[in-house]
């Protein structure tokens, strides 16, 4: 049982399998490797304009709850004040996304400036609604006209900041093109380069195992010619190569042998018949 097994995974058939298992498997890694860096440079070329469509989503909700606060302000109806609360609710979701900290970056701080105004613009706007609701005139005009102050602040710190990111991303959105191409040209390089390597290493792993086989044709051409001086050696290989490589040398050995068996009986023969004259000779 253990010696099949030994030569089924020694065999050519199945050395010939690992090879080409072994090149394909080389081209596939070197292919998603490939697609790999491919997708992340597109990925990152998604990713840079992002910012700019987070922004402007950001002015569009708060345009639409500055509209829904000047619906109810004016009709106080109930639909006005629904909108303004769900726009409310979305835009508190979309300032999280912002930045709230003190840092060194021109554009965060402008992000964090619009995070903080847009939320003091919500607490006005709420006062309005409030004042509103309990009729007093006065003080939601007075509100109404400070919410759309700060609306029209927020505004244009995002016509600043969406005017600034975009210029900025535009830059690297071509250094990130620049950097695909060159992601390009390195992974058809690579492709190649594996491709070459996986062809080198199918023709040497091909030739060393079936390089015996013309050896063995020369010989055998020889002997047909009637050269059976030929020497075969015999091989170590469990294969089909080592076991023709050995069949053919026992051949060959047989065939001396009895080659070698008949010379010493014609020779003996004719010693036998020399004698034989001899006697004659020696009786007349």
């Amino acid at each position: 049982m253990k010696r099949t097994q030994f030569r089924f995974f020694s065999s050519v058939q199945t050395r010939i399998s690992a090879v080409v298992a072994t090149v394909l498997l080389l081209v596939l890694c070197a292919n998603i490797f490939a697609f790999r860096q491919s997708s992340e440079t597109v990925q990152q070329i998604n990713e840079v304009f992002a910012s700019n469509a987070v922004i402007m989503n950001l002015g569009d909700t708060l345009a639409a709850a500055q509209a829904s606060m000047y619906d109810y302000l004016s009709t106080k109806g109930t639909a006005p004040l629904e909108d303004f609360y769900r726009y409310e609710q979305a835009l508190r979701e979309q300032t999280e996304e912002l930045n709230g900290r003190n840092v060194g970056n021109d554009l965060l701080m402008l992000e964090k400036n619009i995070r903080f105004m847009t939320h003091s613009y919500l607490r006005v706007a709420e006062d309005a609604i409030q004042a509103r609701r309990g009729r007093n005139v006065e003080e939601y005009k007075a509100d109404y006209a400070r919410a759309s102050t700060l609306f029209e602040y927020i505004n244009n710190y995002i016509y600043t900041l969406n005017s600034r990111r975009f210029s900025q991303n535009t830059e690297n959105y071509l250094t990130l093109l620049r950097n695909m191409r060159v992601v390009e040209r390195m992974s058809l390089m690579m492709i190649i380069v594996v491709c070459a390597f996986a062809l080198a290493l199918c023709i040497m792993s091909v030739r060393a195992m079936i390089g015996p086989l013309g050896a063995l044709s020369a010989a055998a051409e020889n002997v047909a010619g009637g050269d059976f001086s030929v020497d075969v050696p015999e091989s170590q290989r469990q294969d089909e190569v080592g076991v023709v490589t050995n069949a053919f040398h026992k051949m060959l050995a047989s065939i001396r042998a009895y080659i070698e068996s008949q010379r010493a009986s014609l020779e003996k023969e004719a010693q036998m018949k020399e004698n034989e004259l001899s006697m004659e000779a020696h009786l007349k």
